[in-house]
């Protein structure tokens, strides 16, 4: 067996055993996400390429009965992948209609940018001077992506990156995003979130430890969010939302 024909026929059987591991692997059974299946596409890439190659590469008749196996295998790494494929686009076809009921219509409709409501508010925090705040999970590393780097928006109970965690907690001028609440039900569909602020905070509770506090503040819109801007920067701790590390 050549060396080429051996690497096609190890990702052939990549290709086959992915949808196994995917299925099994704990880290993956969050289904709306779907960025473990990104490595199935290069695998599939590699094995449409590696067996047109093996077929352009195909011996002369004289030579043939000795090659016949390696053409044999070619056809059914081909066959392999197209089964593959049909059965990707079956399978996403039913959890789309199982997640979204009538609402999925059909393969061709319905497309459109996720983040045009994101990328909206993004506009609004920007010209309102926002720069360091805190959010809720989704919206925050939502408005982190989209920015990018623009703003700096931390979840402060479950953070994913420390540094910016922290650039937040010791920053003089924080500012707390909510979704805003004449507006929970679009913002939730354009974050996937069902959480209206940070730690799960509606925006009005978090106003109420303000005026507990005595700390003036004023709320702006942002689209779909509003964003509380305390007339001094308060902590996790006095407002009574405990997070991974304590400023």
């Amino acid at each position: 067996m050549g060396e080429h024909t051996a690497q096609v026929r190890a990702l052939g059987i990549g290709v086959l055993v992915f949808p196994l591991i995917f299925a099994v692997f704990p880290a993956t059974s969050y289904w709306q996400e779907g960025q473990y299946g990104v490595y199935l596409v290069p695998l599939t890439v590699l094995v449409t390429t590696g067996t047109v190659a093996a077929w352009v590469k195909r011996p002369s008749r004289a030579e043939a009965p000795r090659h016949r196996s390696h053409s044999n295998t070619a056809v059914v790494c081909v066959v392999a992948m197209i089964g593959v494929l049909a059965a990707s686009i079956v399978s996403l076809a039913s959890f789309d209609k199982a997640w979204l009921g009538d609402h999925a219509g059909t393969f061709l409709s319905g497309w459109k940018d996720p983040g045009v409501v994101a990328e909206h508010s993004i506009q609004t925090l920007e010209a309102l001077g926002v720069h360091d705040a805190y959010a809720e999970y989704w919206v925050a590393y939502d408005l982190d992506y989209l920015s990018p780097g623009r703003l700096v928006v931390t979840d402060p109970y479950t953070d994913r990156w420390v540094a910016e965690y922290y650039r937040v907690i010791h920053s003089s001028n924080q500012d707390w995003i909510f979704f805003s609440p004449t507006q929970i039900g679009a913002a939730s569909a354009a974050f996937s979130s069902s959480a209206p602020g940070p730690f799960g905070y509606p925006e009005t509770l978090f106003t109420s430890k303000l005026k507990q506090l005595k700390i003036a503040y004023v709320v702006h819109r942002a689209g779909v969010l509003d964003v509380v801007f305390p007339a001094r920067p308060v902590t996790q701790e006095q407002v009574g939302i405990p997070g991974p590390y304590w400023p």
